[in-house]
């Protein structure tokens, strides 16, 4: 499997929390705006998710293509983020101090030590 391959299955997977909260927020008549927007650092992947027909995407189960049909109703816009603005890097990958503490504090948290 390829990178963009499998971040546009870590895609499905975010897409689906992510229509899964708005609904959440239906249920608790808490109005939120249409199309819900992810932020993706792989061009391939947004590729996939934007494109119908993609036959890179060909082989990846089905289940994953639901993305494709929620970008193509509107319900869902993918956006291309620089990899160094990534917030979600803090959780997946081993960073040095500086880009950690950005990324940290980007997110709105906070050092014990400093409060």
């Amino acid at each position: 499997m390829s990178s963009s391959e499998a971040e546009y299955v870590a895609l499905s997977c975010a897409a689906a929390e992510a229509i899964w909260l708005t609904g959440v927020l239906n249920d608790l008549g808490v109005e939120h705006v249409e199309p819900v927007t992810i932020f993706e650092d792989n061009h391939g992947c947004i590729g996939m998710a934007k494109n119908l027909e993609s036959k890179r995407a060909k082989h990846i189960d089905i289940r994953y293509h639901f993305v494709r049909d929620h970008v193509a109703e509107g319900k869902l816009d993918v956006q291309p983020i620089g990899t160094k603005d990534q917030l979600a890097d803090i959780c997946t990958k081993a960073l040095d101090g500086d880009r950690f503490t950005a990324l940290r504090r980007n997110l709105g948290l906070h050092d014990r030590e400093g409060v």
